[in-house]
């Protein structure tokens, strides 16, 4: 899924930053993807939402943040946590392994793309499910959301879960190391819910 959504942002001219529903449509143009081409379609008014979008890379209201993108596909798309991992490597360290041989615990390009997780976690997915869905109830305000992805909240998850499991006392760490951690389920505390939805959110709540 990963390398489709790259596939459709070299398709535009604003760069690899965003995708538009026609470059998607065209490298996914399976049957189940054709809810693409239907600008009604809940599929594209998902994507068109304000969840995919970033102030600073979509110019207009047809383009879809690729990180946004790549990150709600983490949770959504088939593939080993090692796959994933990988993916959440490389949107974090720019050339994944190949150029980023290691990673630092205060890596600038890490916060902002799990906060994003975090979002599509918890108050994107319940906001878009009540707006999308048939008769989904609001089960919470935008306050209690807010406190859910409150800074507090997200330090705390950051430091106290992740940074503690995938680094230890280390302040940085080979990259084939940070895979490994990050998808050891043995380890306690463990960081694979960093990929999985109902994990995460979970630890939000």
């Amino acid at each position: 899924m990963m390398e489709r959504i790259d596939m459709a942002a070299e398709e535009e001219k604003a760069g690899s930053e965003v995708v538009t529903l026609a470059s998607l449509s065209e490298v996914l143009n399976s049957e189940a993807w054709a809810p693409l081409k239907d600008s009604k379609s809940v599929l594209a008014r998902l994507l068109l939402s304000e969840a995919f979008k970033n102030a600073k890379t979509c110019k207009n209201d047809s383009h879809i943040d690729v990180k946004a993108l790549k990150c709600f596909a983490f949770f959504h798309s088939q593939g080993e946590d090692m796959e994933k991992a990988t993916a959440v490597y490389n949107l974090i360290k720019m050339g994944g392994l190949e150029s980023n041989e290691e990673i630092s615990a205060n890596d600038k390009d890490f916060k902002p793309n799990f906060i994003r997780l975090c979002q599509l976690a918890s108050k994107f997915i319940f906001k878009l499910a009540h707006e999308l869905g048939d008769e989904v109830q609001n089960f919470y305000t935008d306050a209690e959301c807010d406190k859910m992805l409150s800074d507090d909240n997200i330090e705390a998850l950051v430091e106290d879960d992740f940074l503690e499991s995938v680094f230890g006392l280390k302040s940085r760490i080979p990259g084939e190391t940070w895979l490994k951690n990050v998808c050891d389920e043995e380890k306690d505390p463990n960081a694979s819910w960093i990929f999985k939805a109902d994990d995460l959110r979970d630890k939000l709540l």
